[in-house]
């Protein structure tokens, strides 16, 4: 199709979607969308939309407090296409504390943070704030609710996953009312609730993960099975009668190789 002087005329299509935060799938507001020269912002509902040429085209968005994002698309010819876009937050610079809680039943829930890098940090090696991983667990609760406390006090170049370990097996943690807080100077910033429903025998629920490098924090929120969960190898796992207050006990007193 040509215009009035026999050029090709240029067609363009629209592009429109909704950016959600990816840990809490809430609408994100004023992400700032370009696309070459068009630019958009989103609105109170995380709505945005763009006309841009026929063809493949990259769109970015952009928004203090959450990572970088580039969405690859192709605008149809005079329609339009559903682009929707989970955004990554940063966490802020400094410690953070990550906490979890649950009801009575079950009794004993566990706090686990792990690192590509080799550590483990749970009730038996609660680590260090002062040196690698630069994180610590301070309780270790068996007698319902909680609370378990593991604090980041730095990022080392690594990936952090945080998990919870049903150590009382039943009941399941799904439907448990395991809730995990992280926290940034004493502000809560996210609140991540066990799933309702799962297979009882999901003894694990991988909660999320933190790039130790750019600090982006990823919802994961998995339930599975745990075969080769290494708690469960022996029987000498067993935790022992607590040596403080009842259902708590300093995790530096826990016994080493569980």
């Amino acid at each position: 199709m040509s215009g009035c002087n026999g050029e090709p005329t240029t067609v363009h299509g629209v592009i429109e979607g909704v950016v959600t935060d990816q840990v809490i799938d809430r609408p994100i507001k004023d992400v700032w969308v370009t696309s070459g020269s068009a630019v958009a912002w989103t609105n109170a509902s995380g709505a945005y939309w763009l006309s841009l040429k026929q063809g493949p085209q990259s769109i970015r968005f952009q928004r203090v407090g959450y990572a970088r994002e580039v969405l690859c698309v192709t605008v149809p010819g005079r329609a339009t296409a559903q682009k929707d876009l989970e955004m990554n937050p940063i966490l802020p610079v400094g410690p953070v504390q990550i906490s979890l809680t649950w009801q009575a039943s079950a009794e004993d829930l566990d706090a686990h943070l792990w690192t590509l890098g080799g550590y483990h940090i749970n009730h038996s090696c609660i680590g260090s704030l002062t040196s690698p991983p630069w994180a610590e667990l301070d309780l270790d609760c068996f007698d319902g609710h909680g609370k378990e406390t593991i604090t980041i006090a730095d990022f080392a170049p690594d990936i952090y996953r945080y998990s919870v370990h049903n150590y009382s097996r039943t009941p399941a943690i799904a439907g448990s009312g395991a809730q995990v807080d992280m926290y940034s100077q004493s502000q809560l910033l996210y609140t991540i609730t066990a799933p309702q429903n799962g297979p009882a025998n999901c003894l694990v629920w991988d909660v999320l993960e933190i790039d130790g490098v750019t600090r982006k924090l990823a919802r994961l929120d998995a339930l599975r099975n745990c075969p080769d969960w290494t708690l469960e190898q022996s029987a000498s796992a067993d935790k022992p009668d607590p040596q403080c207050a009842a259902g708590f006990r300093p995790v530096d007193e826990s016994p080493i190789g569980q």
